[in-house]
């Protein structure tokens, strides 16, 4: 199960950065076709921004994914120590 959500998180940063590298070649030729200094400055301007949104989407997406992978891992090792804490307060 747990080996299932990682394959899935894995999966999704690499469809992540194979869009991200098919949309980067379409921005360079945005670059490379800039006609004066001020059209240049405009393409870097959506480019930094548009890597900047992506960056911190997929942050936010892996970030919130690990979460809940972390919190699926312990929910069942908290209840068995609390189950533990309890038989052996009834043993003390």
């Amino acid at each position: 199960m747990h080996a299932a959500r990682l394959r899935a998180i894995g999966e999704t940063a690499l469809a992540d950065g194979r869009q991200s590298f098919a949309t980067l070649s379409d921005e360079l030729q945005a670059l490379a076709t800039a006609r004066n200094p001020s059209e240049l400055m405009e393409a870097q301007e959506r480019l930094a921004r548009r890597n900047a949104e992506l960056a911190f989407g997929s942050l936010a997406r892996t970030g919130r994914a690990f979460g809940d992978l972390a919190e699926s891992i312990f929910t069942p090792l908290s209840a068995r120590m609390k189950a533990n804490i309890e038989a052996f307060r009834t043993i003390v």
